[in-house]
């Protein structure tokens, strides 16, 4: 969480279905925080060599305030846009069937926290328009056509909830977070719906210099 003018943080963390973010989010003025994320999904392949990937690019802009001590508020909007990719055999014709689509997200993201020197905790809420949009492909699992279940799930909202915690010395703490991912359009739509994820944090300050 972003604290005070001229800030800069800048962190890195990998999660369990092997996913690699990368954040930056920079404080230009006292209250105004600017954010961005780069994320990579790539699953662990079957024996069979299936599986998927996918990408996203997200950024935001929003406000924050020490309010009391040690104690941090902030919300953001925000938008990003990727792709994600699934292939599996079709076991009927024995031939390698893929999936293809573009995302799109954007939403409100929110938080509560507490930042010392030392140690922070931050809990955060994300509330989410997920778009799936270029569909393409002949993916069949499980004897569904994808394609078609993706066409006809396309628009979904998403609510995330996540705890975060970060150890150290300044200017780099380690962190540890949890995110809790549900789909409220449908339920039982496909989801990593647990995501867990450790990582580095940096610390930084701006300023102007002195003639």
């Amino acid at each position: 969480m972003l604290k005070e003018e001229k800030q800069i943080r800048i962190g890195g963390s990998f999660g369990n279905s092997n996913n690699l973010n990368l954040e930056i989010a920079v404080a230009p003025i006292n209250h105004l925080g600017l954010i961005g994320t780069f994320s990579t999904f790539n699953p662990d392949k079957n024996k069979e060599g299936e599986g998927g990937n996918g990408k996203i690019n997200e950024g935001g802009i929003g406000y924050f305030n020490n309010f009391y001590k040690n104690f941090i508020i902030d919300a953001y909007g925000i938008y990003g846009k990727g792709n994600v990719k699934n292939y599996f055999i079709n076991r009927s014709i024995q031939n390698m069937s893929k999936l293809n689509a573009n995302i799109e997200r954007f939403g409100l993201q929110g938080g509560i926290g507490y930042s010392s020197k030392y140690f922070e905790i931050n809990q955060s809420f994300r509330y989410l328009k997920l778009n799936y949009y270029d569909i393409k492909g002949n993916l069949v699992w499980a004897t569904l056509n994808q394609i078609d279940l993706l066409n006809n799930n396309r628009n979904n909202w998403l609510f995330e909830a996540a705890i975060t915690i970060r150890a150290g010395i300044d200017p780099i703490k380690f962190q540890y977070q949890v995110v809790k991912s549900t789909n409220l359009t449908k339920h039982d739509f496909p989801l990593n719906s647990i995501n867990i994820s450790l990582g580095l944090v940096t610390n930084m300050q701006f300023r102007k210099k002195i003639k």
